[in-house]
């Protein structure tokens, strides 16, 4: 292979590469948005419903939520829907664990970011192919798939924590 096919293939990795880092900031960046709007609101209905859960159970007609003109069966349902749905709501909260899945995510992408914006600034000068230039670019690859490996094993290993301890213990 001639000098120029070997540059040529060296870029095409760089740019591959950095595809990949790029896209993998991007899915971080999304699913720490996501998360946190998902952690802020199961959050914020769990602690309403849990404060109006017992006013709807103690309500009657002319008192509590009866105050506000609601019969006795429409304060029964009411109170219902009101604690089906703070089950529903800090369920979905402890099954998915908005709040560390948001906060890993928002670690890998920073790390990304410095990671590229560090490979960015070294290979500056640098002749593509160059002993340097590989160094940075191995740099920069392991940072990346040890990014995703650890981000990946911390999400299992919260789902394999929560299997186990749910599994009821051998007597």
């Amino acid at each position: 292979m001639d000098d120029k096919n070997l540059l040529d293939t060296w870029k095409a990795r760089e740019t591959k590469l950095l595809g990949y880092v790029n896209g993998a900031m991007e899915y971080y960046a999304e699913t720490t948005r996501w998360c946190r709007y998902a952690q802020r609101g199961l959050s914020i209905t769990v602690m309403v419903c849990a404060a109006l859960a017992p006013v709807a159970v103690v309500s009657s007609s002319g008192n509590g939520l009866g105050a506000l003109g609601l019969h006795e069966p429409e304060i029964k349902i009411l109170a219902l829907i009101i604690t089906i749905l703070l089950a529903i709501a800090d369920g979905l909260r402890r099954i998915f664990r908005y709040d560390q899945r948001w906060a890993t995510c928002y670690i890998a992408r920073e790390t990304l970011k410095r990671a590229r914006e560090n490979y960015r600034i070294t290979v500056i000068g640098l002749e593509v192919g160059s002993d340097d230039w590989k160094k940075n670019y191995e740099d920069l690859r392991a940072t990346y798939e040890s990014v995703i490996d650890r981000e990946t094993q911390e999400f299992f290993d919260t789902v394999r924590t929560d299997y186990t301890t749910t599994l009821p213990k051998k007597i």
